[in-house]
């Protein structure tokens, strides 16, 4: 699932992704 790993660097990439998911 390469869509997968995308989407881990992304969560390490944006640490602050919490605001984006309305924390």
């Amino acid at each position: 699932m390469k869509l997968l790993k995308i989407l881990f660097l992304i969560i390490l990439f944006f640490p602050e992704r919490e605001i984006v998911f309305g924390k």
